[in-house]
């Protein structure tokens, strides 16, 4: 039998894995775009910050979900039948 604790574990694991990769891919565009030449449009931009969004909007949905299931594990405490 898999405890919910392994579970949780595991996907708040995997959740700081994709914040990581994330937060990579995020500050390596911008980093290129500061030392690139070019210039800063707003159309350049703002595609930059879609890309940005689509890419974190997921993880925070994620962060919540992990919340939500401590707060909840909080609040029924350790119940002997979820171990």
């Amino acid at each position: 039998m898999v405890r919910r604790d392994d579970d949780y574990s595991a996907r708040f694991v995997d959740t700081v894995e994709r914040s990581v990769r994330v937060g990579a891919t995020v500050t390596n565009r911008w980093a290129s775009r500061s030392l690139e030449d070019g210039e800063w449009t707003v159309d350049t931009v703002t595609a930059d910050v879609i890309a940005d969004w689509e890419e974190i909007t997921p993880l925070v949905g994620q962060w919540l979900d992990l919340w939500l299931d401590a707060i909840q594990q909080a609040m029924n405490g350790a119940r002997p039948d979820e171990r």
